[in-house]
């Protein structure tokens, strides 16, 4: 695996759970 692979997956699992951290807020908020 090339490190800009590694970077680009892990800003994506980033942007995931970030995703999912702001749906249980949401959901929880409603």
């Amino acid at each position: 695996m090339s490190p800009r692979k590694v970077m680009a997956l892990s800003a994506q699992n980033c942007k995931s759970l970030l995703i999912e951290a702001a749906w249980m807020i949401i959901s929880k908020g409603c």
